[in-house]
Formats: C-alpha cells, structure tokens, sequence
C-alpha cells in the first residue's frame, strides 16, 4: 500500500491482524478506523512499557487530555498519530476514549484475577463502542467480555518477557488447569454467538468488528497447542497466515 497513511502503515507494522481487519471497513470509513486502533494501540504500549505505575498514570493521563484536545480542534502538534486522530474523530467518541484509559488504569490497581480481568472486558467494551460508532453498527454484548478475557489470558506472557509482574496472580497463571477452564468457557461463548449469527446474520457493514471473535478464537487456539502453559515464549510470535485466514473468513461472511 504505497500510498497509505501514517497510521496505517504503523497499525501493519504493529498489529497485522488488526489491520487486516479494518480492510473490511468501507472506504469512507477505513481511515477512521486506522487511526482508531493507532490511538489505542500508542496507549496500550505505554501500559505494556511503562517502568512503574506512577510513570504510568502520568503517561496515562497526557493521553487522556490530548484525547480532550482532539475533540476540542487543538491536537497536539508534531504527533502524527493524533494529528491524523484530529481528521478523523470517532463520532462523540471522546467519553469513550477516555473510558478505554480510565480502564487501563484499572488493569494496573487491579488487586485480584478477577478486578484484572473485568478491567479489561470493560477496556474492550469501550473500544467496541468507538468502533461501532465508526462502522454505524450496534456493539455485541458478549463481544467484550469474550475478547477481553481472551487479552487477559495472553498479557501474561507479554508481562513476564517484559519481567513485569503479571496482572493475574501466579496461582491462576501457573496452573494450566485453571487456565484451560479459562479457554473453554471463552470458546463456549464464541460458539453461542456463532450459532446466534447463523440465525440471524450481522450486518456486513460491521465486519471489522465482528471478525474480532474470530481473532479471539485464534488466539485460544494458540494457548491451547503450547497445553494452556502461559509462560510458553512461543505465545509471543506472530500467528502465520493468521491475516489472511481472518480475510477468507470475512470475505465468506464466516465471523
């Protein structure tokens, strides 16, 4: 894509099957999308990098107010990341976006596997709303909570490379029997949402979001070859072809 923009080459480089994902978005609306998930993708990163929480909360809250100043004409000039935000605004998104921060600073006061957990289901919630906004669809209530304990289960072994401690504690992270529990019931409910959508198809309008479900279940089936062992170094690299399997499942409407 020669021609792409800032945020879009970074959303390749960074996070291909997301990418991939806002592909599916109708011109009109694939920018805002890139640059969406470019926005989120800077936060988490800073959530994923930080040295201690105090350095944290202050990153955290700089992004929340230049999110503020996006909203209000005044981005920060000379990051091309927000610049890009400032042309493309999620309609009345700025609660949300905010809520998504608000939410990763949850994730760090969490005290117990579930707080940690029900953080990040809520971080999901609002990043489903910003993009629901954008493709002009309804958010799916179950979407969230199965893709946020899909993340939860796979920020594990991003933490402890990073020799970071993990959010969940190491009596649930170090017992494959509870994370294989874990997995199952997340499959559960992506295989009763399916079944909901062979009942009644989505619209194809929300493809980049609907095909999050399937991203998830990749996911789940990448903790299950290394046997539910979240401290295997091989849940760090990247999943082959794992693009182009979300793109034949959106081109066939198979979510």
């Amino acid at each position: 894509m020669p021609d792409q923009s800032y945020c879009a080459g970074l959303l390749h480089d960074r996070n291909p099957p997301r990418f991939t994902l806002c592909l599916f978005a109708s011109p009109e609306k694939r920018e805002t999308l890139f640059t969406l998930y470019a926005v989120l993708d800077e936060i988490n990163r800073i959530f994923e990098n930080a040295e201690d929480a105090s350095a944290l909360q202050i990153r955290l809250k700089w992004w929340y107010d230049r999110i503020a100043d996006c909203y209000n004409g005044t981005p920060p000039a000379g990051h091309p990341v927000l610049e890009e935000f400032a042309l493309h605004l999620p309609e009345n998104g700025q609660e949300n976006a905010q809520n998504y921060i608000e939410a990763m600073q949850k994730m760090l006061l969490a005290e117990t596997a579930e707080e940690g957990i029900a953080a990040t289901v809520m971080r999901c919630k609002y990043e489903e709303a910003l993009a629901a906004a954008v493709l002009k669809v309804s958010p799916v209530s179950e979407q969230a909570e199965i893709c946020g304990r899909t993340e939860a289960l796979l920020a594990v072994p991003r933490r402890i490379a990073a020799k970071k401690e993990p959010l969940v504690p190491q009596s649930f992270w170090t017992d494959r029997q509870a994370v294989k529990t874990c997995a199952e019931q997340i499959r559960e409910k992506i295989t009763e949402q399916r079944r909901k959508w062979r009942k009644n198809a989505p619209p194809q309008s929300g493809r980049p979001l609907w095909l999050s479900l399937s991203l998830a279940a990749q996911n789940l089936q990448r903790i299950a070859a290394v046997n539910y062992d979240l401290r295997d170094a091989r849940l760090l690299q990247p999943v082959p072809f794992s693009g182009i399997r979300l793109y034949l499942r959106g081109i066939t409407g198979r979510y």
